[in-house]
């Protein structure tokens, strides 16, 4: 592990910030195999109603620095960033979603030349971590505990993906917490910055489940009422001219990842196991295959496709989707029993969370999205593999350029299920924003899919399985 501080405190009560660096572990480690997390001290945090963000203010006892990060906030506001260390603020420990601030200089002078029994008697402004009502229950005040995590999924809306998706990266990043311990408390609190309380019962379980295998100590897990500050109770503070005082803040700045490195998710995945009973985990993964369907995405050829696969394999697959109205156990047990997945691109496929390590999933689209499951895979350690180039069965929908999307197509195809290929080449793909092209206009269309590309990928599947269960895999008669 390493270490960079990127602001160090000119007092006491002056912020800092340091940037952690997890590397990888391992023969097979890669520059992918790394993870940041930013950790604070003395900080502000807030809600812009106008603009819908939240930001994290930094406070300075000296006016130089508190005007060097000034300058640097707003560099980074209008894309570019600060010179050296201050440049380095805007990424990796800030998304465009999640910005810093610096918080109005409190003094009348540089307070940082005279001695601390001085500055009250030039203080302008109120002390924020000085006389702070407490906004969740309990006598203290948020600003006593030590240590907060936030969860920051940049849509304000429940969504499961997103959710998973820094609730996974925390847990992973907390499994290496002996690396760090002389140097950060234990995390004590959360704050989650774009979600109400209420949360669903599935995502009540993956937070459950990230807590009770990333944490030795167990008071978070059973005392969340207190320990948790939500969107609304940043915003009720917020819209009162005040702040949610931190004595030390931690995020992670990764997105769309569950971990770097699947060993950091298994803990993740034995909690879930245990808490609903289900056998587990085992090398030789089950042997149901299923074809996971989404409502506005058809697969008009579906069909087609499970006739393949009884006529190839001697077996039925079953046919499933999963919606709000599953209970959270019917849709783990669903992915915990699957060896093989085949789905087309949807927000169901997060739940590849709860498969067993070494199942399969093909991810069946006319054309490439994103590499966000590719990238969930990868931290599962579960097998991928696109099959794209299928058409969209619309007249009005929108064509990409045939070269760049033919060879989009060759170069994810010929990954044959190692994702870390598919994290590494998708930048060869067509980007998301380009003039003319609307990334959404086909995502929700119904399609055909190219069967060739199907069969492929669901043979390379079928190998990996076989080789990992002892050429057993494709013997087994499965459920139909």
């Amino acid at each position: 592990m390493s270490s960079e501080p990127l602001i160090s405190p000119t007092s006491a009560r002056s912020s800092s910030l340091t940037l952690y660096a997890i590397r990888g572990r391992g023969e097979l480690s890669s520059p992918h195999d790394l993870m940041h997390f930013c950790s604070f001290t003395n900080v502000l945090v807030r809600h812009d109603a106008a603009t819908s963000k939240s930001y994290v203010s930094l406070r300075f006892t000296s006016r130089v620095e508190w005007q060097r990060y000034t300058d640097a906030a707003a560099q980074c506001w209008q894309g570019g960033g600060g010179s050296g260390q201050e440049n380095k603020l805007c990424r990796p420990c800030f998304h465009p979603q999640f910005m810093f601030a610096v918080h109005p200089y409190e003094f009348d002078t540089d307070v940082a030349a005279l001695p601390p029994e001085q500055w009250e008697a030039h203080r302008t402004l109120p002390d924020p971590f000085a006389g702070q009502e407490a906004i969740v229950g309990g006598a203290d005040s948020w600003s006593q505990f030590d240590h907060t995590w936030g969860v920051h999924k940049w849509v304000r809306h429940p969504h499961v993906a997103h959710w998973t998706q820094k609730l996974l990266m925390f847990q992973s990043v907390w499994q290496h917490a002996p690396l760090f311990a002389d140097r950060l408390p234990p995390v004590d609190s959360m704050l989650f910055h774009d979600t109400d309380s209420g949360v669903n019962e599935h995502m009540q379980v993956i937070l459950n489940a990230s807590l009770a295998s990333a944490l030795d100590d167990t008071t978070l897990l059973h005392n969340q009422a207190t320990r948790i500050v939500w969107a609304s109770d940043i915003e009720q503070r917020s819209a009162k001219g005040g702040y949610v005082p931190l004595r030390r803040y931690s995020m992670t700045p990764h997105y769309g990842i569950f971990a770097t490195h699947s060993d950091d998710t298994i803990a993740f995945r034995s909690s879930v196991y245990e808490h609903f009973h289900l056998p587990p985990l085992r090398r030789c993964p089950p042997p149901q295959i299923t074809f996971l369907y989404r409502e506005n995405r058809h697969v008009l050829n579906r069909q087609a496709i499970l006739d393949w696969i009884r006529a190839t394999y001697r077996v039925d697959a079953v046919v499933a989707t999963t919606n709000g109205e599953m209970s959270s156990a019917e849709q783990v047990a669903l992915f915990a029993r699957t060896g093989l997945m085949i789905a087309s691109h949807s927000s169901q496929v997060v739940n590849v969370v709860f498969s067993q390590p070494g199942s399969a999933v093909v991810e069946v689209a006319p054309e490439f999205y994103n590499a966000d499951f590719a990238e969930y895979a990868h931290g599962m350690g579960v097998f991928f593999q696109y099959a794209l180039g299928g058409e969209v069965d619309r007249a009005d929908a929108q064509r990409r350029e045939q070269p760049l999307h033919e060879e989009c197509v060759r170069v994810l195809s010929a990954c044959e299920g190692f994702s870390w290929c598919v994290v590494r080449e998708r930048y060869k793909c067509p980007p998301m924003k380009e003039p003319g092209w609307n990334y959404n206009a086909n995502k929700n269309l119904a399609f055909n899919a190219n069967m060739s590309a199907v069969q492929q990928a669901i043979k390379n599947a079928m190998g990996h399985l076989d080789w990992l269960c002892d050429g057993q895999f494709t013997q087994q008669r499965r459920p139909g």
